[in-house]
């Protein structure tokens, strides 16, 4: 009968512990760099569901505006028509447009109700009656305001990039650990035990050995070569991939700092169209009043002037969404709160 502890260490193992320990903190990185990408993308999306939910509330005011100037008219044209002064016809056209007036506002209530639902979604919450949104006055960006400023932030915030730098050092690493297996490892082993046939275990009878044992696979099955291979591959695919990461940055960039100029442009000519819009409603309505135009002219006027207001409305909210997204290509909103030393350029 024998009994004893055996104990034994690793002194050397041709460093693959080591790698694989660094290669598991640059996996605690890679994934804090996608949870970053993740709440980048989930910022613009909240903040793109937030100005439709304005635009939508915004279109209800004009639609009831739009109702309640058609309304207007059709009690004045009743009054003219008792007194012979008009004719059923134009009273028929008013109540077709008052008719379409309130179909636009209802499509602009249950629009609005959808977007307030959409934004309870994204941000995570129950949507009920008492979701409202409030316009936040001061809704400035701090984003550069040409594309080449834009660009040089975004290749030292967008935590994709930071993501595909640590996995192509991942990927170094994993080739030197498959190099390793060419390596020995050397061991220290030790024991203490008894041996007695009758099981008598007295402290004159207890043996002991200690020694370094030295391992060498002098062959694998070329298994080494193959993982070294695979890694070398997986290397290149890496190294593949964030070249087309970094290509898609700088589109994803450009594509959102042209969005923005368009959309910029447009609230441009959308305001001149509300202002010329109006004054035109103004003078056809004395012309109208006056009796020198007729109801048709009228209706088409203030038609022109809702829908000109309308897309006003869309074209500001849409500059806004426009500069979220662009904050969105940029990584601002993952870099926003940031430390200076981790926002350098990988």
């Amino acid at each position: 009968y024998e009994t004893g502890v055996t104990a034994g260490i690793n002194l050397y193992n041709g460093g693959r512990d080591n790698l694989q320990r660094k290669i598991a903190e640059t996996e605690i990185a890679v994934t804090d760099f996608d949870r970053q990408g993740i709440e980048n993308q989930l910022v613009a999306t909240v903040t793109s569901a937030y100005y439709n939910a304005l635009a939508a509330r915004a279109f209800i005011q004009t639609a009831q505006d739009s109702v309640d100037t058609v309304a207007t008219q059709l009690r004045i044209m009743n009054v003219r028509f008792q007194s012979g002064g008009a004719l059923k016809s134009d009273i028929l056209s008013l109540e077709v447009r008052l008719a379409q007036a309130r179909e636009h506002l209802v499509q602009s209530q249950n629009q609005y109700q959808v977007a307030l639902a959409t934004l309870a979604n994204v941000l995570g919450i129950s949507f009920g009656d008492s979701f409202t949104v409030r316009e936040d006055p001061d809704q400035s960006l701090d984003i550069p305001d040409q594309f080449e400023d834009g660009l040089n932030f975004a290749l030292a915030h967008r935590p994709e990039l930071y993501k595909l730098q640590g996995q192509v050092r991942q990927s170094r690493m994993a080739i030197d650990r498959a190099r390793s297996g060419y390596l020995p490892s050397v061991d220290i082993q030790t024991r203490y035990y008894f041996a007695d046939p009758n099981m008598n275990y007295d402290l004159d009878r207890d043996n002991w050995t200690a020694g370094v044992m030295v391992n060498w696979d002098l062959f694998t099955g070329f298994s080494t070569a193959a993982d070294q291979s695979k890694a070398s591959a997986t290397l290149a695919e890496t190294m593949a991939a964030d070249r087309k990461t970094l290509l898609a940055i700088k589109f994803d960039v450009k594509r959102a700092y042209l969005n923005l100029f368009e959309a910029k442009e447009r609230l441009k000519v959308a305001q001149s169209s509300v202002a010329k819009a109006e004054e035109s409603l103004n003078l056809v309505k004395q012309q109208y009043e006056g009796g020198s135009a007729d109801i048709t002219r009228y209706l088409e006027a203030q038609l022109s002037e809702s829908q000109a207001r309308i897309s006003a409305i869309a074209a500001f909210y849409d500059r806004q969404k426009a500069m979220a997204e662009i904050g969105r290509a940029i990584g601002y909103w993952s870099a926003i709160d940031k430390p200076k030393e981790e926002s350098q350029t990988p």
